[in-house]
């Protein structure tokens, strides 16, 4: 659910195995952005997940949408907030949220 270390050890036998694994949760590339009116913007996930699904949510549609595929596109000007979520095994989490303002 969050960034860090895991530590998996294993006995076989009379030994003692052990290693080390950093782990990163999927993160939208840019914690803030500016679009200005008429362009578009894709927004990148870092640390992307392999079998994960992807999903973005505008918190205001009436200022930018955002499509499946993280493409920003501004509606007017004002800022909203961009939050994806990934799902892994069934299971749905929040991986990061990105600030947007939309400019003439």
């Amino acid at each position: 659910k969050k960034n860090g270390t895991a530590k998996i050890s294993v006995w076989y036998g009379n030994a003692k195995y052990t290693a080390n694994f950093e782990v990163k949760m999927p993160v939208i590339s840019e914690k803030k952005a500016t679009v200005k009116l008429g362009e578009t913007k894709k927004l990148e996930i870092g640390n992307a997940l392999d079998g994960a699904e992807y999903r973005w949510e505008s918190s205001k549609e009436s200022i930018v949408t955002v499509s499946e595929e993280g493409v920003l596109t501004p509606v007017k000007k004002g800022k909203a907030k961009i939050t994806m979520y990934y799902t892994i095994n069934g299971k749905e989490y929040v991986g990061s949220s990105c600030t947007i303002t939309i400019k003439k």
